[in-house]
């Protein structure tokens, strides 16, 4: 199995204060790659760094093969990488169904005025009807995005991404705020529609992590502590001192 994403050597800083130090990890093809740490680790500025919101001062990240450093995030989407933010970002005051269909009308690269001649696309308004299925939206397709409960948003949030249908997929604490049961639906959801689908997700929840990654990285002070299969880092006495809060005897 080939790589599809390696960062090479990342290091930033921000106004002189550095906070990544020569961040070092690949994600293979088809693979579901998590991104773990405490609090202040770096997480969100190496996902920042991948998807061209921050230019790292240092090092490459190689993007099926080719070094993406300094494009930017429009670009780098173009090439096929999609991401979801830690904070909801939808379009509120358009419908769930709106919503999907002016991420499939990026996607075909096609115009559109407000929506008004979407009645006679059928191939968008048949995928859009698909995604609402999957997410168990299809009851809420025309209720406006920002009238769903949060749990919803997430799921709608992440059906947008898919519905780019990214090569690779670039989830940011999706579970963050949601009830054990959301949680729970969310996990589900995030597997079956990323089946195949290279991913790499930060999240806090070790429950989610455990049951969805295949291999994780995990970050201390901006560093790569440990990189390796699910069952490695969890007997990894090393992770289990600087995240999980064990010490070692």
């Amino acid at each position: 199995m080939s790589e599809i994403l390696k960062l090479d050597n990342i290091e930033h800083d921000f106004s002189g204060l550095k906070v990544l130090f020569g961040v070092n990890f690949h994600v293979l093809e088809g693979e579901r790659h998590a991104l773990i740490g405490p609090n202040g680790a770096g997480k969100t500025t190496v996902f920042n760094c991948i998807t061209g919101e921050l230019h790292p001062r240092k090092g490459q990240v190689l993007y099926k093969g080719n070094n993406i450093v300094g494009k930017r995030p429009f670009q780098i989407t173009r090439e096929g990488m999609a991401r979801s933010f830690q904070i909801t970002n939808l379009f509120f005051n358009l419908t769930v169904r709106e919503n999907l269909q002016s991420a499939i009308l990026s996607r075909l690269n096609r115009r559109f005025n407000v929506l008004k001649w979407i009645s006679r696309m059928n191939d968008v308004n048949d995928e859009a009807d698909k995604m609402l299925e999957l997410l168990g939206l299809h009851e809420e397709a025309d209720v406006q995005a920002g009238l769903l409960s949060y749990g919803q948003q997430r799921a709608l949030e992440i059906g947008l991404t898919v519905s780019l249908k990214p090569e690779m997929i670039l989830l940011d604490e999706p579970t963050a705020g949601m009830s054990k049961e959301e949680t729970h639906h969310a996990v589900d959801l995030i597997r079956s529609l990323t089946e195949g689908i290279s991913m790499v997700i930060i999240e806090h929840d070790m429950d989610v992590i455990f049951d969805l990654a295949d291999r994780i990285t995990v970050l201390q002070y901006g560093e790569v502590i440990c990189s390796d299969i699910s069952s490695e880092v969890r007997g990894n006495k090393r992770v289990r001192e600087a995240y999980l809060g064990e010490e070692e005897d």
